[in-house]
């Protein structure tokens, strides 16, 4: 479901929330799990550049997953929130990760496929799961 556009209310959910859509084992590693606002400049969603470090990063490592659509807040006592963006039109950010992924002069080998991918709808908004899978060594 896209967000609907008359509903400005902030969408802010925390971790145990979050779980309802995630398998609770991808948060708890916090440096395998990253959220990314991915709304672009029309608002429409776009993959953002500095997915592309954290895609490397985590392919040389341990892997992991990105989550696009989420905002990570933390409220004045310390703890952590994820604010809910959302993703208009989540297939168009999908083709263009693919698009980034798939070519060689931009990412020197694409890791992940249709499987590692899930578009989640979360409180009337759409969110994009994105398993990070670990590289071969």
């Amino acid at each position: 479901m896209p967000v609907n556009s008359s509903d400005n209310q902030e969408k802010n959910i925390n971790e145990t929330i979050l779980c309802q859509y995630l398998n609770r084992d991808e948060l708890i590693e916090k440096v395998t799990f990253e959220v990314k606002r991915a709304t672009g400049k029309d608002g429409n969603g776009q993959v953002p550049a500095d997915f592309y470090p954290t895609y490397s990063g985590m392919a040389n490592t341990l892997g992991g997953t990105v989550i696009f659509g989420l905002e990570e807040v933390r409220t004045k006592g310390g703890e952590i929130r994820f604010k809910v963006i959302g993703i208009h039109n989540p297939e168009k950010v999908v083709d263009q990760l693919f698009s980034t992924l798939n070519n060689r002069s931009k990412v020197s080998l694409n890791l992940i496929t249709n499987e590692h991918i899930e578009i989640i709808p979360v409180l009337n908004a759409n969110i994009i799961k994105n398993h990070n899978t670990k590289g071969r060594t």
